[in-house]
């Protein structure tokens, strides 16, 4: 089953959540905006989801984090 997962991210934190195919919020949080949080709150769900992410500012350690610990991009 497909996991779809937001994240707002700010300077300070990173807001997630985590959907399943039908809309249904599997999980959601705030966490310190740092990769290993991102990674750490997101793995659960690593195999079936997909990621997308809003920023208002430097977003390259985040999209290279989740790039490097395996999630690739499919655009």
């Amino acid at each position: 089953m497909p996991y779809y997962t937001g994240i707002d991210l700010g300077k300070r934190k990173a807001d997630i959540s985590i959907i399943d195919h039908k809309g249904n919020v599997k999980v959601q949080g705030s966490v310190d905006a740092k990769i290993e949080n991102v990674l750490s709150f997101i793995k659960p769900f690593k195999k079936t989801q997909k990621i997308v992410f809003e920023t208002c500012g430097t977003y390259y350690w985040l999209s290279d984090g989740l790039y490097h610990a395996g999630y690739k991009n499919t655009t």
